[in-house]
């Protein structure tokens, strides 16, 4: 944020995923609600949503729930699961993840190309998410939420920001969406194995400049 020029900190919008394998989850979290932030849920913010609080459950704590749990303790003790958590903030938190959207539009934000800004996890059967049929509309959030088949995206009209997937290539610019996905967490702990290209760093873009900010990740 201290990278980005104040001008361009008028509107502000995070593409999900704040959540999980970082040693700061709920401190991000509090941080997007403080300031008041447009924010898009993403899959791990589901997994959070979903977790049915038993340690057995092992969809969201081994997709790193369990560091973020670990945020959430009372005590500064950083092993797994040891000490007892904030209850009272991590529902907080897990309501207020329940409420974002899975997209957000900005119709009078437009890149050179006249396109206007969608913001969301992964671009994928918006016109389904108003349809009739609850199939279709359950089905589209999930794709939305959960799609990584980036190569099949077609032209609706409109320019979209996504997150979602970590790619050595990202962040991708292309006509119709840009992944901004470049895995800050890889910059992390045991995590740095992986660490390659332009992994390890967290990314904004700015629409209608299209100028990008990195920030290598600072967590040791």
């Amino acid at each position: 944020m201290d990278k980005i020029p104040e001008e361009q900190k008028r509107n502000v919008c995070f593409a999900g995923d704040l959540i999980d394998r970082g040693p700061g989850s709920r401190q991000v979290v509090q941080y997007v609600i403080d300031n008041g932030f447009d924010c898009v849920r993403g899959n791990h913010e589901q997994m959070m949503i979903d977790w049915s609080g038993h340690y057995t459950d092992m969809l969201w704590l081994g997709n790193g729930g369990q560091e973020c749990l670990n945020s959430y303790k009372e005590t500064d003790d950083n092993e797994y699961l040891k000490g007892p958590i904030d209850k009272e903030l991590f529902e907080k938190h897990r309501k207020w993840m329940g409420n974002l959207p899975v997209y957000l539009e900005y119709k009078g934000v437009l890149t050179p190309d006249g396109r206007h800004l969608i913001v969301s996890i992964c671009h994928n059967q918006y016109k389904h998410l108003e349809s009739d049929d609850e199939h279709k509309k359950t089905s589209a959030v999930n794709q939305i939420m959960w799609g990584r088949v980036f190569h099949s995206i077609k032209d609706a009209g409109f320019f979209n920001v996504i997150g979602h997937t970590p790619d050595e290539r990202n962040p991708q610019i292309k006509t119709i969406y840009a992944n901004i996905d470049t895995g800050a967490f890889i910059g992390y702990g045991g995590w740095t194995k992986y660490k390659k290209g332009g992994l390890g760093y967290l990314t904004a873009l700015h629409v209608p400049t299209m100028t990008i900010y990195k920030q290598e990740c600072i967590d040791k």
